[in-house]
């Protein structure tokens, strides 16, 4: 409509919360156009009691509004309106498609909130519309469908004010911070998993010893602690029997020549256990072998 754009933001408003104060008590004008006219008549009637719904090209009340709308005193003007009644750099009417004009010194519109995403185009993200606004669909905390983009404030809430926009980006914050502790947990869960895995078992096994082992299994228990993946586990044969048995389970039980040593081994993450055996020939049937206690005391040497 021909001087609509130049007078928007000074007697062309849209908020009656924004521009309601400056307008009090004059005659307001409502452009029809779209289904919020009647509430937005309603709004403004909240500010003044000479309030006009210019019906323009919006729809048909329903009836149920018509009452509503007669209750109140806001009074309807059918046709379409062409102009506006512009005089000393104020608005003074609106001009009608027959050629009337009806006084009005402020006139209420309901604009389309477009948000400015052009930007985001280029990372696979469009705008979709919904009800009066165009805008990036976003979850409560800003997370989009393309993983990696957050977005806050008026792209994705068009009408949402500043106090709003700016805690919005709060909540992305926050949103962010989420994906990024479980990203970095999840790969330091897949690194422990293959310090312990089957590739790093394979790349051990020609330089798997029991010595070393045992060694392991002495520091687990006496305070002395490895990180992980500095343990070497394997499947071999040493000498003439078992000596090391790899299990993927955090309790282990070793065989050797008729020999019983249970080891309660607690391997943080449950990867593979190492348990440790000592050769045949160190071992008797006087000769008894304790789990190691696990206050972090070293256990004392017998003989």
């Amino acid at each position: 409509m021909p001087g609509l754009r130049e007078r928007f933001g000074r007697d062309v408003l849209h908020c009656p919360f924004c521009h309601g104060w400056e307008v009090r008590g004059r005659p307001i004008g409502v452009l029809g156009g779209g289904p919020m006219a009647v509430h937005q008549a309603q709004l403004f009637r909240q500010w003044s009691p000479d309030v006009t719904l210019f019906r323009h090209t919006g729809p048909e009340p329903t009836d149920e509004e018509w009452e509503r709308l007669a209750a109140r005193g806001v009074a309807v003007v059918e046709g379409e309106v062409t102009g506006l009644d512009v005089r000393d750099d104020e608005l003074r009417g609106v001009r009608l498609a027959g050629g009337p004009v009806v006084p009005v010194r402020a006139l209420a519109v309901g604009p389309r909130f477009v948000a400015h995403s052009a930007v985001l185009a280029g990372l696979g993200l469009q705008p979709v519309e919904q009800g009066p606004t165009v805008r990036i669909e976003a979850g409560p905390r800003g997370a989009t469908a393309v993983p990696g983009v957050w977005v806050a404030g008026n792209v994705t809430d068009p009408m949402a004010g500043v106090a709003v926009a700016a805690a919005s980006g709060v909540d992305a914050a926050a949103g962010i911070t989420a994906d990024l502790v479980s990203a970095d947990t999840e790969a330091a869960v897949r690194r422990r998993l293959d310090a312990f895995g089957p590739a790093a078992e394979a790349a051990n096994a020609s330089g798997c010893s029991v010595t070393g082992a045992m060694g392991w299994w002495s520091s687990r228990h006496t305070g002395s602690h490895l990180r992980p993946g500095s343990l070497r586990s394997c499947h071999t044969l040493l000498g003439q029997g078992p000596h090391m048995i790899g299990f993927p389970f955090r309790f282990g039980v070793a065989i050797a020549t008729g020999a019983l040593l249970a080891a309660p081994l607690l391997a943080s993450g449950g990867s593979s256990i190492v348990i440790a055996a000592p050769p045949a020939s160190r071992l008797s049937s006087t000769n008894t072998h304790r789990t190691p206690p696990r206050t972090g005391t070293r256990p004392a040497a017998r003989s």
